[in-house]
C-alpha cells in the first residue's frame, strides 16, 4: 500500500501539484518533501569545478609516454612471431617426412592395390544399397502415418449414426 501511495505523490508533483493532506510528519508527507529537495538541488545550477591550469598538459604528457612502447618490448614481440612461425614450419616439415617416409617405405605394394581395388568395389555398391539405407526409417513412419490414418477413419464412421 505505501508504494501505491508513493506512486499518487511522485505523479502528482510531476504533475506539478501539491498533495492534499500531506503531513510532514507521516512517512508520505516524509517522501513528498524529499522528492521536492531532491527536484530542487536536481534544477539548481551547480558550481563550476576549478580545474588546474597545468591539467591539459599534463594528460598530454601522461598520453605521449605510455603511447610510444619501448624499444625491448617491441624486439621481444617480434622475437615472439618469428619463433612462432619457425615451430609451425618444422612441424609442417617434419610430418609431411614422417608421412612421405610411411607410404615410400611400405613393405607390401599389393596392400596399396587392395585398398584401391576395395574403395572402387565400395564406391560402386554405395549408391545401390544408400537409398535403401536412407528411405527404410522413413519407409516405415509412412506406414504408421497410415496405419493412424486408418484408424483415425475407422473411428469416425463408427462413431457416426
Amino acid at each position: 500500500m505505501k508504494l501505491w501511495k508513493k506512486f499518487k505523490v511522485s505523479a502528482a508533483l510531476d504533475a506539478g501539484r501539491e498533495m492534499d493532506g500531506a503531513n510532514a510528519a507521516e512517512p508520505i508527507g516524509q517522501f513528498a518533501a524529499n522528492a521536492r529537495e531532491l527536484e530542487r538541488r536536481l534544477r539548481a545550477p551547480c558550481a563550476a569545478a576549478e580545474l588546474p591550469a597545468n591539467l591539459h598538459a599534463n594528460i598530454m604528457r601522461a598520453v605521449r609516454v605510455n603511447v610510444q612502447p619501448e624499444s625491448g618490448e617491441v624486439l621481444t614481440l617480434l622475437w615472439n612471431r618469428a619463433l612462432a612461425v619457425a615451430v609451425v614450419l618444422l612441424l609442417g616439415i617434419g610430418m609431411t617426412f614422417i608421412i612421405f617416409n610411411q607410404t615410400t617405405n611400405s613393405s607390401q605394394p599389393a596392400l596399396g592395390l587392395a585398398v584401391v581395388t576395395t574403395t572402387l568395389q565400395q564406391s560402386q555398391t554405395l549408391p545401390q544399397t544408400a537409398p535403401n539405407a536412407v528411405l527404410a526409417p522413413l519407409s516405415d513412419e509412412l506406414e504408421l502415418v497410415n496405419q493412424d490414418i486408418e484408424k483415425a477413419v475407422g473411428l469416425l464412421l463408427a462413431s457416426l449414426p
